[in-house]
């Protein structure tokens, strides 16, 4: 069936141009809002401004047709006003306004909000681990890539789509984050990025799900991944084996090796393992580890992630988490320093980790099949969720192409199957290998925004894995 479009404005020169000083403009124009409102603070007053905003062209995606298009452009201003009573107690309040991009409304709205923060802070009670922002830094981080312009989207997108039942959303442009404190740091990040989120349906509903994304598009790519998802899609329409539960020798290959990897992103919180509510407990008391083939990182450096805090302080580039299977460090926010008496390393509030890293191994991905031999090939997961948080036990859904591997060749599709199984299996005794390419898989949330980050993983080659039904 020969695609179909909606036809879309091509930009021209002038309009990449414009487009450009637009979004230059919104960096001076966060700083102008950003100082006066840090200029309006009174004696005993703290404050941080942070903005997240996107410049973004969405399509939706059915049966290999556009459906519906448009653009997003939208920012908020995240406002949180710190009291100091010169006693020692302090308060704190937040508020969070829509930004019209009209500058004298604006910076009307701004004052406005800072008055009621005042006016909120005094009925609040004291917070003992509240953090006054120390910080003066500055940096700057801006990532141009090479995004498709809009008019380019169907053709490049759909033009190898005959005879496939494509769906899904595709999304690309610039998002931006952006810092200031009353202390004068002052900080600004914006990265292009793309993505594009489908699947692939066959027969009887059964469908390929693949992720094509980053900051640069590169059409062979996409082509070949559309390739590799026709082959799957042959290969579904085999007669559905049952697997019966039991541990298998499997493959998870890179999207469902960062469905699981999501599960290690909050356990690296420092104020979860003092808690006690952090699987990582039991490394710290030396009961548990990882594989020495498993490094685990907090990477910055390829632009697809801010790296300063809501207070104004820049995390470390790079951070090794897990080094040779070892606890290596855990993200430290200011306010658990302050509450356990530990030094900060600049982590954010939340203590997630922002730009996962899985470093890669020796395993060749035209060996996977060979060196799996007779298991599951597993491409996606889903529906994971701790069964067992404190001993690190995860369970999940197989889904979309996943097959029961006989002698290193695809025999069948399987039946979607319920996983348990933890952590320290899945990355520590039972880990044989990872492949020595790794995919990266961009943040594919857009719930209120499109999301920033990105995780960076190869496939894992595992000894067992636990299916229970």
């Amino acid at each position: 069936m020969p695609h179909q479009f909606v036809s879309l404005p091509i930009l021209r020169s002038s309009e990449v141009r414009n487009k450009i000083m637009r979004v230059q403009f919104q960096q001076n124009y966060f700083y102008e809002l950003a100082e006066k409102l840090c200029d309006s603070v009174g004696d005993g007053e703290h404050l941080t401004v942070n903005l997240r905003g996107e410049d973004t062209h969405y399509c939706r995606l059915n049966n290999a047709r556009i459906r519906q298009t448009g653009t997003v452009e939208d920012f908020d201003l995240d406002v949180r006003l710190i009291s100091d009573n010169g006693n020692g107690e302090l308060r704190q309040a937040s508020k969070t306004i829509n930004l019209c991009l009209e500058k004298n409304t604006d910076k009307e709205n701004c004052l406005r909000i800072l008055r009621d923060l005042r006016t909120d802070v005094n009925q609040l009670p004291t917070d003992p681990y509240a953090i006054i922002p120390t910080s003066n830094s500055k940096s700057e981080s801006v990532t141009e890539g090479n995004l498709l312009n809009s008019g380019d989207v169907p053709d490049a997108i759909l033009s190898d789509t005959n005879g496939l039942d494509l769906t899904g959303i595709y999304s690309s442009g610039r998002l931006f984050r952006g810092n200031a404190t009353s202390t004068g740091a002052r900080h600004w990040f914006a990265t292009d990025s793309f993505l594009i989120d489908y699947s692939l349906y066959g027969p009887e509903e059964r469908a390929y799900k693949g992720f094509h994304g980053g900051q640069s598009w590169e059409q062979a790519k996409f082509e070949a991944e559309l390739e590799r998802g026709r082959e799957q899609l042959s290969a579904l329409a085999k007669p559905i084996r049952k697997v019966v539960p039991g541990e298998y020798r499997t493959f998870l290959a890179p999207a469902a090796a960062m469905g699981f990897s999501g599960m290690l992103h909050y356990i690296f919180s420092e104020s979860s393992i003092q808690q006690g509510d952090s699987p990582l407990r039991l490394m710290r008391q030396g009961k548990k580890k990882f594989s020495p083939l498993f490094n685990f990182t907090d990477d910055y450096s390829n632009g697809t992630t801010s790296r300063f805090s809501p207070e104004g302080d820049l995390f470390p580039e790079k951070m090794a988490l897990v080094e040779n299977g070892e606890l290596k460090s855990t993200l430290i926010s200011k306010r658990t320093a302050k509450e356990y008496d530990l030094g900060s390393n600049g982590a954010g509030p939340s203590e997630a980790v922002q730009a996962p890293v899985i470093s890669p191994g020796a395993l060749k991905a035209a060996e996977v099949l060979k060196e799996l031999g007779t298991g599951l090939y597993v491409s996606n997961l889903h529906y994971l969720n701790w069964s067992d948080r404190m001993q690190g036990r995860v369970t999940g859904m197989t889904r979309y192409a996943c097959f029961w591997v006989e002698n290193g060749s695809l025999s069948a599709p399987i039946e979607n199957l319920r996983w348990d199984d933890t952590i320290y299996r899945v990355l520590g005794s039972e880990l044989e290998a990872l492949t020595t390419k790794t995919s990266m898989f961009p943040d594919p949330s857009s719930y209120g925004k499109r999301s920033i980050g990105a995780v960076s993983t190869p496939g894992i080659l595992l000894k067992s894995m636990a299916f229970t039904l």
